[in-house]
């Protein structure tokens, strides 16, 4: 008898991916080559605005090294390969530079990939010297130009990462509305108009005093008036469809924003930097939807109000995004043969 390996397909080797953040204050940015370097050993890694049209410098290749363990390519120039690289002479100590640097395939440049329960991952250094420190992006900023670095591992949100599989800047992932039916809430509910009615599939944007053809959210007139509604888990989003009410009152829908989450959901509305769109406004009742292209990645959207004691009426929120499901990570196979 002999043992043999049997080598199960890997779903990330020799695949394309874009490394999207999921902590609120850096949602919609992704890990980018600084293109004022590109070209150099030492390119600065950092956050940067998810570039809609695709790039090479937000694109990595996975190359599977070992047990979930891989070669992370930049595909910046297929001329010069590049890989992500942490700085050798600082291994170990928290802040080390996380690079770009041509492939030696060092345990420097090798990364261990593990999934999260929000279908999120995990990446941390091989390097026996950096002591399983993680991928993380430094918290003190978030915004475009954020240092990406290694970090004692701690489980906090700037240390997990969604992998999208993408060709040409998209996901391949299909694309599909994946807020219908889910759970909505409001900050408060009037006129028999639950949150729920916004994502029912009907985007008549009618009011009725019969609750089965009202098909409109209304709140109490109220400072800072929100609608949210939790997709379910964590979906990479590509595009926020709102439409207003038809019936009336079409230009309450002024100064607006719409938030993502891919954790928790937090307390109160915030502003810009935080997976924030906005601020947005209907101009006109003659177009009853209005489309907000996004980068986020997440699980909850707020659509709130930034304007005085006003009620906030949705008619219908479509949210188009593509699944971050967890993939199954190969390992070898043993198989006893005689």
């Amino acid at each position: 008898m002999h043992t043999a390996f049997a080598q199960i397909d890997d779903p990330l080797d020799g695949k394309v991916f874009r490394i999207k953040a999921i902590s609120e204050k850096a949602n919609g940015r992704c890990l980018d080559a600084d293109a004022n370097t590109i070209g150099k050993n030492g390119t600065k890694v950092q956050l940067w605005d998810c570039h809609s049209g695709g790039g090479p410098n937000q694109d990595w290749k996975f190359e599977r090294v070992g047990d979930n363990t891989y070669l992370i390519k930049s595909q910046v120039s297929p001329t010069k390969v590049v890989a992500l690289d942490a700085n050798g002479p600082t291994l170990g100590t928290n802040g080390t530079k996380v690079q770009l640097w041509t492939t030696h395939g060092g345990p420097n440049q090798q990364w261990v990939v593990k999934k999260n329960s929000n279908g999120t991952y995990r990446i941390s250094n091989a390097d026996p010297k950096a002591k399983k420190m993680s991928l993380d992006a430094d918290s003190h900023d978030l915004m475009n130009g954020t240092k990406i670095q290694l970090w004692s591992p701690n489980g906090n949100p700037v240390q997990q990462w969604a992998l999208i599989e993408s060709k040409n800047g998209k996901p391949v992932n299909k694309i599909t509305n994946v807020s219908l039916k889910k759970v909505a809430t409001q900050s408060t509910t009037a006129y028999n108009s639950p949150a729920s009615n916004a994502v029912n599939g009907n985007t008549s944007g009618r009011y009725s005093h019969n609750p089965s053809n009202n098909d409109i959210t209304h709140t109490n007139d109220e400072n800072g008036s929100w609608w949210q509604v939790d997709l379910g888990k964590i979906y990479d989003i590509d595009k926020i469809v709102i439409w207003n009410r038809t019936d009336c009152c079409w230009d309450r829908l002024q100064n607006f924003y719409v938030t993502s989450w891919a954790t928790s959901p937090m307390k109160g509305n915030i502003g810009e930097g935080y997976g924030t769109s906005g601020p947005h406004a209907f101009t006109s009742g003659n177009h009853p939807s209005m489309n907000i292209n996004t980068e986020f990645v997440g699980r909850y959207i707020r659509i709130w109000l930034d304007n005085g004691t006003k009620p906030l009426s949705l008619g219908e929120v479509q949210v188009f995004g593509s699944s971050i499901e967890p993939f199954t990570l190969a390992k070898q196979d043993k198989n006893s043969v005689d």
